[in-house]
């Protein structure tokens, strides 16, 4: 079950993501796609990246340390690395989902996107680094992807990385300017 605040997120941005399909205009050819990895890394930008951000609980770079195949879906266990977002929520569950720098974190394949719903993450490697979008689950300790780890694979993925940097210092900047007023 997916958190209630999550859900708020989640509908909020299916709205403007239809909204945003609506105002694009007919479909662009996909044959230049034919070939292409699915797993090539998104080319997440601007506003794109400020709402996946925003939806997601957490965003963390870590590396993938292993992983196990259960019944319910493979699930990886991922070092974080450095904390590049977080939502205030996750502090209220941080008995439950702590996420600290050094710190293991357990992440199901499971994939779920508001336009299209639910489906699965292309494979990790072991002993690779990934930029994860990341809300928890109902299970202790466990989280699911807003977006395609195996998409955003370092350092393929720099530049993503680059300005979710620059958007943390940011926040971090604007959130000091609030605490000198």
């Amino acid at each position: 079950m997916i958190p209630p605040g999550v859900l708020m997120r989640l509908a909020s941005a299916l709205i403007l993501a239809a909204l945003a399909a609506a105002c694009a205009g007919p479909p662009a050819d996909r044959g230049a796609d034919r070939g292409r990895s699915s797993t090539a890394a998104r080319a997440l930008t601007g506003e794109e990246l400020r709402r996946a951000r925003d939806l997601a609980e957490v965003v963390v770079v870590g590396t993938v340390t292993t992983y196990e195949d259960r019944p319910a879906g493979r699930t990886y266990t991922v070092r974080v690395e450095e904390v590049l977002s977080r939502q205030p929520s996750v502090e209220e569950r941080a008995a439950t989902h702590p996420v600290g720098e050094g710190e293991p974190l357990q992440v199901t394949a499971f994939l779920f996107r508001p336009a299209s719903g639910g489906g699965e993450i292309g494979p990790l490697e072991e002993l690779s680094r990934y930029v994860f979008f990341l809300s928890p689950t109902d299970d202790a300790g466990e989280w699911l992807n807003l977006e395609d780890a195996a998409a955003l694979r370092l350092p393929g993925a720099q530049p993503v990385l680059d300005e979710l940097r620059v958007l943390r210092e940011r926040q971090e900047a604007a959130a000091r300017e609030r605490a000198g007023e």
